[in-house]
């Protein structure tokens, strides 16, 4: 992972949440984590935490706190169009992970910060 991030020379970075539940999440946030620890010349000078529908809510133990919010009205549908593609994953309303339930997380988060649609994250670090 280091070599990686060290070869793509990365300013900013968005990764899973260590509030999540499912554990391959948690250990590729800590795998980040430990790759991107701030010394050399290739520092990571942001780095956001994101949620993940059906995964983040339901690890009880923690609970994702958010404190940045990005104002995606302008590309919510663009955003629920590409999750259309990603047939695997998608499940049908009313679980979390479907498209209305992406759609009302946005909304959810949007009108917590003022927009009709946000896409929430956990700030780890702003270097300048």
């Amino acid at each position: 992972m280091e070599n990686k991030v060290n070869e793509i020379n990365l300013e900013i970075i968005f990764i899973h949440s260590d509030k999540d539940l499912n554990v391959d999440h948690r250990i590729a946030n800590h795998a980040v984590l430990t790759a991107t620890r701030p010394f050399g010349s290739n520092i990571v000078k942001r780095m956001y935490a994101f949620e993940i529908p059906s995964s983040t809510e339901w690890f009880y133990l923690l609970r994702f706190a958010p404190n940045l919010f990005f104002n995606i009205s302008d590309t919510i549908d663009i955003k629920l169009n590409a999750l259309k593609k990603y047939i695997n994953e998608m499940k049908l309303y009313p679980h979390p992970r479907s498209i209305e339930g992406v759609k009302l997380m946005a909304e959810n988060w949007g009108i917590k910060v003022g927009y009709p649609f946000a896409k929430a994250f956990e700030v780890i670090r702003i270097l300048d």
